[in-house]
């Protein structure tokens, strides 16, 4: 009596109005499990953990240099970036890091934010998306609530890669929010002092040597205690750049970031946000990019303040001495049989990558000399953001301006830089790769690459589009039936990392070509790849 009460009940659930929101319930269901097993691996957190942790040391530095900046005369100011400033902000990630401890502790246990800033890089449409109340009652009333519970364990398993991503971040907010806390406090003390001072300089008030010192410490402490509204928003922002959840600037990325907010996209591009805040920070710091953004410009300029300006400044010069150090180890430009070179593309010329290949070199990598076996042995930076993209564009840069065919000497070189620009248009190009590398960008071509029809060939172009279109359905829907996902990867690779030769095996390809009279499509093949690939990570299928 009891099951066919359920199946009544699920045929008027089909019939139902909310038909169409239970569609939406389980399409949110099925992405908050695959963008799960997609952070999986525990290399990801660690990558997360240090690239947190490696741009609050980067910003701290950029603080004392904007510091110093503010001693030379042409960009001095008293409302500019002082050293007791940059001194507390560094002593603040001790005590920030109490208060991400503590932060942390409370996003393992609820799986939320807890930072002022409330964001995630998960960006989820709905949090818990797979939990019993957003099942219909049908499904999980009476004895039937087994379900409802079963659906709730698998949620909180499928959802543990995503709480420890949240819970990563906080400890960095945590550290953020009270170096950002006493700067603005140490600022708000500065500020007072000066005003006694001019005071007593203006015969205000009388001559005294603590009065300064005493309106300094009560403005550092009510400041501290009680922050403004202001400091508080300043600091909520500070914390959002610093884990690079920072919302888009206006126009263009403003309107790219609601489209591709899209829970439907996000199966192909699951962490948009995430890497263009990544490309726009790298950007400050790039002297090649920073000239085409105008917040840039701006605060060089010094419409926002003497603060803005110096810092960016600091962003400038940190972030061109970077890749200046990283060029002059790059391939291409370091001695040959160095003992490190840093790679960037590879080379176009088909010669020339055969042999970069043969000597150990992969692209996007740091390369360490083997003495015995007289090759190198890469590992890949592309993951280590925000550095990654400086030693990327560095190495670019440093190979194409290194190239015998656009800078020889017959070719006068100095002549064509000065000339024509060409030094300017090469380093341009060099960002180009390491875009195209992103996620971001690779998600654009996966959909490019189902949208655009080959119009010399009408079938070819049809076979195309249908394996794009597949892969794009396959990866997610693999996924989902797929829960170790990353971690999974990662454990084989430990254990020997050439396993993976996941193409289709000679009884997959027979039992097709048996189906299809002897013609496998593109498409099936991707599918056992995919599907081999699943099996392969999965310990029910490989133990």
């Amino acid at each position: 009596r009891e099951a066919a009460t359920f199946a009544r009940g699920l045929d008027k659930g089909l019939k139902s109005e909310d038909y169409k929101s239970g569609i939406q319930t389980f399409r949110d269901m099925w992405l908050e499990a695959w963008i799960n097993t997609r952070l999986s691996s525990p290399i990801t957190h660690i990558v997360n953990t240090l690239g947190n942790a490696g741009f609050i040391g980067m910003r701290t530095i950029e603080l004392f240099g904007a510091a110093a900046l503010n001693k030379i005369p042409l960009v001095r100011s008293r409302d500019g970036v002082m050293f007791n400033e940059a001194f507390h902000y560094a002593r603040g990630a001790g005590k920030g890091f109490l208060l991400g401890l503590r932060n942390a502790k409370t996003s393992i246990r609820t799986g939320v934010p807890t930072g002022a800033d409330g964001l995630s890089k998960l960006d989820m449409p709905t949090d818990s998306a797979i939990h019993s109340s957003n099942l219909p009652d049908y499904m999980t009333a009476g004895k039937y609530n087994l379900l409802g519970m079963g659906v709730n364990a698998f949620g909180v398993l499928v959802r543990v890669p995503g709480r420890l991503l949240i819970t990563e971040d906080e400890l960095a907010k945590g550290i953020i929010y009270m170096q950002e806390l006493e700067r603005y406090s140490i600022r708000a003390g500065n500020r007072a002092r000066f005003d006694i001072e001019d005071a007593i300089k203006s015969g205000q008030l009388k001559p005294s040597e603590t009065a300064g010192k005493e309106a300094f410490n009560r403005a550092y402490l009510n400041s501290m205690k009680n922050p403004t509204s202001e400091t508080v928003d300043n600091i909520k922002n500070s914390m959002s750049e610093g884990t690079f959840q920072a919302d888009m600037p206006d126009g263009i990325l403003t309107s790219m970031n609601k489209t591709l907010n899209n829970p439907n996209i996000k199966f192909v591009i699951p962490f948009h946000k995430t890497v263009m805040n990544i490309f726009l920070e790298v950007g400050k710091r790039n002297p090649l990019m920073a000239a085409f953004m105008p917040s840039v410009r701006k605060a060089i300029r010094g419409d926002l303040g003497p603060v803005a300006r110096q810092t960016a400044l600091s962003k400038l010069a940190l972030g061109t001495s970077l890749m200046t150090g990283f060029g002059s180890m790059a391939y291409g430009t370091a001695e040959e049989n160095s003992n490190m070179m840093i790679t960037g593309m590879a080379p176009t010329n088909k010669a020339e990558r055969e042999a970069f290949y043969r000597k150990g070199f992969q692209p996007y990598s740091i390369a360490i000399y083997n003495p015995v076996t007289e090759l190198y042995e890469s590992r890949s930076y592309s993951r280590f953001d925000p550095i990654s993209p400086l030693l990327a564009i560095s190495a670019d840069v440093a190979y194409l301006m290194g190239r015998a065919d656009v800078f020889s000497e017959d070719n006068h070189a100095v002549e064509n830089v000065l000339d024509t620009g060409q030094l300017f248009i090469t380093a341009l190009a060099a960002v180009m790769p390491y875009l195209l590398e992103q996620p971001f960008a690779v998600g654009l071509q996966k959909l490019a690459g189902v949208m655009t029809p080959n119009y010399g060939d009408a079938e070819q172009g049809m076979k195309t589009i249908l394996n794009n279109l597949s892969q794009l359905l396959i990866e997610p829907t693999v996924g989902m039936v797929n829960f170790t996902g990353s971690f999974g990867g990662w454990m084989q690779r430990q254990s020997d990392p050439k396993i993976y030769d996941v193409n289709a095996t000679s009884a997959q390809m027979l039992a097709s070509r048996n189906i299809f009279d002897g013609d496998v499509p593109q498409p099936i093949i991707e599918f056992y790849k995919t599907l081999n690939k699943a099996m392969l990570d999965n310990p029910f299928f490989n133990t």
